[in-house]
């Protein structure tokens, strides 16, 4: 209600008529990106969401599908082993949609479901949780901002690539551990790299810390002019 009644009527008196949301533990978000902004505004979409091809069945997170015939997000501890594991003939993951916690909202939609009566949903999620007596089974309820999804008129998923756009830190470093830190860092100096290589820069051998700034570049583009046959003689590239 506090939302309702301040910030998205400041928003709509502002002319603002998209909201972007994601998770700030993606390193690799294209924050306003306007391909994305830009398929909801043509298509008229009350909300929209990106998604990825799953890495792995086992992968542990949400995909997008239909629950009890409603849009929405499953998550991982939700869904069991058996249907994560379901293939098309064609070899590919029935239920393939990750969800990588990239939404569009328009303010309008919003609007509506912040003057209605709505409830959204719990989600149980069974966790280990540390005691004085040490780890312990328990249970959390979960609301997540997806569920408003089943709600829209008009919904739309953008997959993306995932080298390009996803890069999560959910875990700490660690030997064989996936989603650290340092996978991201990594995620984010590879995709930089191709960026610089795309432009025809001469990088040195071997692999290193790159970096480019977006007020530099958004998206690799405008490098060419920058650095096409320079020589880049050790890491870290840093471009700014």
């Amino acid at each position: 209600r506090r939302v309702h009644g301040g910030m998205l009527n400041i928003m709509e008196t502002n002319g603002i008529e998209y909201l972007q949301v994601f998770s700030v533990d993606n390193v690799l978000v294209k924050v306003g990106d306007p391909v994305f902004m830009g398929m909801m505004d043509i298509k008229k979409a009350d909300c929209a969401a990106k998604s990825v091809s799953k890495a792995a069945a086992s992968e542990k997170v949400g995909i997008f599908g239909l629950r009890n015939g409603n849009r929405g997000v499953i998550e991982y501890s939700e869904i069991g082993e058996e249907k994560s594991n379901l293939k098309t003939t064609t070899g590919e993951l029935v239920y393939n949609e990750a969800n990588i916690a990239i939404h569009g909202y328009t303010v309008k939609f919003l609007k509506e479901l912040g003057s209605s009566s709505l409830k959204l949903p719990y989600h149980i999620a069974k966790k280990s949780i540390p005691s004085i007596n040490g780890p312990t089974d328990g249970i959390k309820l979960e609301a997540f901002i997806f569920d408003v999804f089943q709600f829209a008129k008009s919904f739309y998923l953008l997959r993306v690539d995932r080298a390009s756009e996803f890069a999560a830190v959910k875990n700490a470093d660690g030997e064989g551990r996936t989603d650290t830190p340092t996978t991201a860092r990594n995620a984010l100096y590879q995709l930089h790299k191709k960026w610089l290589t795309q432009s025809k820069a001469k990088l040195p051998d071997g692999d290193g810390p790159v970096e480019i700034s977006p007020l530099v570049s958004y998206e690799g583009e405008g490098l060419r002019e920058l650095v096409e046959e320079k020589q880049f003689q050790e890491y870290p590239i840093y471009l700014q």
